[in-house]
């Protein structure tokens, strides 16, 4: 005779059995986060992304707080002039350090004369305005910058300054979403190691790469609503930072990075050309430059916009890694000139005392 009873009592304590399990899972995964941080899991901390003190990078390796740099003291040598360059991934670097923009730029800035200058890396891959403002209040400051050149990449820094969705903040969940649709995908990392970089090897096979550059046009889509409480909320940031770094007595700057999408047109027609298709008249892809731009002018703060030259130079070289969004070693070659001419007028030369 068939027991409902009985079945009940085992279903309730495989239910109790998977529960337990489960919690136990996502706790144990809390506790590892917290001892030592991974990537894989959605967080507000800007330590997300960043490296292991020393880790090898390339033919290089990440300095002794785990910054893509060289090791620099907090004392600033005297007459010497320090900028620190905050920002993602782009700024931390995804080619050999030596081709990195910013260590171009100090070599830039040091060969034009004058007295010594440091473009100090604060780059943390992963993060965006709002870990901007943690990163200077927290460890930026403490070099005495004359100068903090806040790095804004248009393809997500805008979406990173929203809070992950609610079901992203189970570990577990995390965990599947990365084992089963990013790291398939993924053919790169963050961190490279004892490697030899390759500039012509992709990070994304090219349809994962489409669907992640298919997210990200969003904050160039005209009629989503969203868009401005993004741009918004990115402005905020960048406003407490020009608080930090006046209170400081430093000049405060950005630079905005344009995604590829904003670039290359034959990239543009094949990620709305994914179903279910969408039109290109539904986007404009300089809306976020020029509200940006406005409400950086509004608040004082001067800004360059890369994306013009970069569109004008891409019809002669390839600017950005293929099936990845940044920089490659031309990319980087031409934004460290760009910079470092912008830096050179009189503008740049007044908010850098």
């Amino acid at each position: 005779m068939f027991d409902s009873t009985r079945l009940l009592h085992r279903l309730a304590s495989w239910a109790g059995v998977v529960l337990v399990t489960l919690a136990s899972c996502e706790l144990g995964l809390r506790l590892v986060q917290w001892v030592r941080p991974s990537f894989i899991f959605a967080s507000r901390d800007y330590n997300r992304f960043r490296g292991r003190a020393h880790a090898p990078n390339y033919q290089d390796q990440l300095n002794s707080r785990g910054f893509n740099d060289r090791e620099r003291t907090i004392a600033k040598a005297p007459g010497g002039e320090r900028i620190l360059a905050v920002g993602d991934s782009f700024v931390f670097g995804i080619v050999p350090r030596e081709q990195t923009f910013v260590t171009l730029l100090e070599r830039h800035l040091g060969e034009a004369g004058g007295s010594p200058v440091e473009v100090i890396n604060l780059g943390v891959p992963g993060t965006g305005p709002p870990e901007y403002v943690e990163m200077l209040r927290r460890e930026g400051l403490a070099y005495a910058p004359d100068l903090v050149l806040c790095f804004v990449f248009l393809g997500n820094d805008l979406l990173e300054t929203i809070r992950p969705p609610a079901w992203r903040r189970s570990y577990l969940a995390e965990l599947g979403l990365y084992l089963t649709r990013i790291l398939p995908a993924y053919q790169g990392r963050m961190i490279h190691g004892p490697t030899t970089y390759d500039d012509a090897k992709p990070n994304f096979d090219r349809h994962a790469y489409l669907r992640i550059q298919r997210a990200r046009a969003v904050v160039f889509d005209s009629h989503d609503r969203r868009v401005s409480g993004l741009m918004a909320n990115a402005l905020a940031a960048l406003g407490r930072m020009r608080d930090l770094a006046a209170a400081a007595g430093a000049g405060f700057a950005v630079v905005l990075i344009p995604d590829e999408l904003q670039v290359d047109p034959e990239l543009r027609r094949e990620v709305l050309a994914l179903p279910p298709g969408r039109n290109q008249a539904e986007f404009d892809w300089d809306r976020p430059n020029r509200v940006l731009a406005e409400g950086l002018a509004e608040r004082g703060v001067p800004a360059l916009d890369l994306t013009g030259p970069l569109r004008a130079a891409s019809g002669e070289q390839r600017l950005y890694r293929l099936n990845d969004s940044h920089w490659n070693l031309a990319g980087n070659a031409l934004a460290a000139r760009l910079l470092g001419a912008w830096l050179a007028e009189e503008e740049l030369r007044k908010a850098r005392r």
